[in-house]
Order: structure tokens, then C-alpha cells, then sequence
């Protein structure tokens, strides 16, 4: 059903808690309603993020166009992945880009010692590609038919731990002419 109002409730640093978001729809829009949302913020340091998000409960309410209350809950774990480590992209001369990265713990203390899979994501050109990898798959071969030649790509490898906790590591390259 399409919702009109989504807030997010979450802990606050002394135990309360607060609101970290309200969207409200209005004009047209509040009687159509929405279905998706999506949005990234800023990438500042981890420990930043950290701070602004406490480990706990997070709840989420909001309401159809309808009227009809919507609610869940999802728990927040600090519980991370060490990031994964990525080696030189390579770019032959056909433009055939592979991309390969390692991960492991950064020490025996680490919570999270094993990681459910990897996700890779590549963007330039207002073109994205996102494939979803095993655990045990650290390389991945760009289809030719996504590339442009003599473009410049961000390339993101995401280690995804078994709590869907997600840690991020960013490179770039770029295609040859053609």
C-alpha cells in the first residue's frame, strides 16, 4: 500500500527515545502516496556513524494513504566486518576489467571472524552495476557490454557479515580507449 508518513524512532544518547526521521508527503503527493524510498547519506568516518547510531532497537512507524498505521522493528548491531582489502584493478588492453579483493579479521577479537557474502558495485557514466557474491568469491570479471571506453568507474566491494552488517571499501578505474 502506498504511505503518506514514515519516521524512524531510535535510541538517543541518554536511553530516550528520539525521532531520527519524519517524512511527511504533501500537496498531489499526499493523496497518491509513496511505495519506495531510498537515500545514502554522506560516507564520514565510521566511528562518526557509530556515535550518531547507537546499538539497539529501532522502530519504525508510518501511515497509508489510507490511514492504515504501519509499523516494525529492526535491532542495530555494532558487530562489523573488517573491510575488504582491494587489489589494483586490472584493465587489459580490450577493456576487460577484473576486479579482486581479499578479507579476513583484523584479529582474533574481531566478532565477526566468517562473513556471509560480498557485494561489488560499480558506477560511472550514471550507469550502476551491483552483483551479489558468495563468501568465498573474491574476484569478479566487468561485463564488456556495461563498459565505456576511456571512462572513469568507482568500484565499492562490501564484505556482508551473517547480521547484514556491512563494511565498505572504495577504488577506482578507468577503461582504455577503445
Amino acid at each position: 500500500a502506498a504511505w503518506e508518513e514514515v519516521k524512524i524512532l531510535g535510541p538517543g544518547p541518554d536511553g530516550s527515545t528520539i525521532r531520527i526521521l519524519r517524512i511527511q508527503a504533501s500537496g498531489g503527493l499526499q493523496t497518491i502516496g509513496l511505495t519506495e524510498l531510498r537515500f545514502e547519506s554522506a560516507e564520514p568516518d565510521p566511528d562518526v556513524v557509530l556515535a550518531a547510531f547507537p546499538p539497539g532497537n529501532y522502530r519504525f512507524e508510518g501511515a497509508t494513504v489510507e490511514g492504515k498505521k504501519l509499523t516494525g522493528t529492526a535491532t542495530l548491531s555494532h558487530d562489523r566486518p573488517a573491510a575488504p582489502v582491494i587489489d589494483p584493478v586490472t584493465v587489459n588492453p580490450n577493456n576487460i576489467v577484473t576486479i579482486t579483493w581479499d578479507w579476513e579479521p583484523e584479529s582474533q577479537e574481531d566478532p565477526i571472524q566468517e562473513i556471509a557474502g560480498f557485494q561489488v558495485i560499480v558506477e560511472g557514466q550514471g550507469r550502476s552495476l551491483t552483483v551479489d557474491l558468495s563468501a568465498s568469491t573474491k574476484t569478479l570479471t566487468v561485463p564488456l557490454g556495461f563498459l565505456q571506453p576511456h571512462t572513469e568507474y568507482k568500484v565499492e566491494v562490501l564484505a556482508i557479515a551473517a547480521n547484514r552488517n556491512r563494511t565498505i571499501t572504495e577504488s577506482t578505474f578507468k577503461t582504455l580507449l577503445p
